[in-house]
């Protein structure tokens, strides 16, 4: 449905780009982030809505699957702001922040 979000979103005269990463991924929100800059020249706001849920009841879970949450839901968030708040503090400032 990709192609069907991307052709409303540019008929409003906007652009759009579209990602299919794993970004539990160590390494891969900062490779992200900087695709972003690549293609659009900046990174202005980051929308963090990746997330997942298992729906087990809880003495069939599994502890794979709960860290499959927490590493979607809480470590890409976090890695993916962090990511993206050292890509907007270098355009403001010009320095590089590690």
């Amino acid at each position: 449905e990709w192609d069907e979000t991307r052709a409303m979103i540019e008929k409003r005269g906007r652009k759009v780009e579209f990602m299919d990463v794993d970004l539990t991924k160590k390494g891969v929100p900062e490779k992200v982030v900087a695709e972003v800059i690549k293609k659009f020249g900046h990174l202005d706001i980051l929308i963090n809505n990746a997330g997942m849920i298992r729906r087990n009841p809880l003495l069939e879970s599994k502890d794979e699957d709960w860290q499959q949450v927490i590493n979607i839901n809480l470590n890409a968030v976090y890695y993916m702001s962090i990511a993206a708040a050292r890509a907007m503090a270098k355009q403001k400032s010009g320095k590089i922040i590690n």
